[in-house]
């Protein structure tokens, strides 16, 4: 099976005959079904883009939201919208509705959008403020703790998703393929070609979700876990324990990349 592979498109940059090339490098990939682990579009937006660039296939196209789904909405508002195209869709798929899927006899897929946690680097003392707490209306807040703690409740949902599914998942399958939005593990959150620094990591890592992954990767050793993420827009691959890798996808606003294939 060929899995494509992308994050991060932002569709919303990208104009009718970008919307065209995008479909075209899926078809060009030949693909078995397409993973987007998130940043897709924003939520006024994100149904209408899920629609348009799944039509042309008939193979599932699965995903999770990253936190550029939620601008200009609620977080359980765009929630709803992916929850519907689910039941609804001929073959858009959002990961926590889908569950647990089964990519061949020995392969599944699991995934939760994940939200940055403050947990990694400093986050008392970084000056950084992201658009998402203007625009994500569920962390609109002038106090930076509660802002945080409301990041971090929604990281610990991602992360209890992600164990109870992983561990059922191992019951019938020796690999579990991972989607999240945020890099779970400072090693996977790449600027350019080297880990981002203690400014901006409270703002691009989630640590909660990562030791979630991770607690299950020590509790079965004979099985494998690859994840793969998004949120920085630069790429790397990290190798967490022995049988844990998490891969950090590419991308750029208004431009069109090739999917990365996995095989499975």
């Amino acid at each position: 099976m060929r899995l494509g592979w992308l994050t991060d498109v932002h569709l919303n940059f990208l104009d009718e005959a970008g919307l065209d090339a995008f479909c075209a490098s899926i078809e060009r990939a030949a693909c078995d079904a397409v993973l987007l682990t998130g940043d897709i579009s924003e939520a006024p937006e994100v149904e209408e883009h899920l629609l348009r660039v799944s039509r042309p296939f008939f193979f599932p196209v699965f995903f999770v939201l990253g936190n550029h789904d939620f601008y200009r909405g609620l977080v359980n508002g765009v929630r709803d919208v992916a929850r519907r195209l689910t039941r609804e869709s001929r073959n858009v798929r959002w990961l926590p509705e889908a569950g647990i899927v089964n990519l061949g006899s020995r392969t599944a897929l699991v995934g939760h959008d994940g939200w940055a946690d403050g947990r990694a680097g400093d986050w008392e003392r970084s000056e950084i403020f992201l658009n998402d707490y203007l625009q994500i209306a569920d962390l609109v807040t002038t106090d930076k703790g509660d802002r945080q703690a409301r990041m971090l409740a929604l990281a610990t949902e991602s992360a209890m998703f992600l164990e109870e599914h992983i561990t059922r998942a191992f019951e019938a399958h020796d690999h579990v393929i991972v989607a999240t939005h945020v890099p779970p593990w400072r090693d996977a959150c790449w600027y350019q070609d080297r880990i981002s620094d203690d400014d901006w990591l409270p703002h691009f890592s989630s640590l909660t979700v990562g030791d979630a992954i991770e607690r299950c990767a020590v509790a079965h050793p004979d099985k494998r876990i690859s994840t793969y993420c998004g949120h920085t827009h630069y790429q790397g691959v990290a190798q967490i324990r022995d049988n844990l890798v998490v891969h950090t996808g590419p991308a750029d606003y208004g431009h069109v990349l090739e999917p990365k294939i996995i095989e499975v």
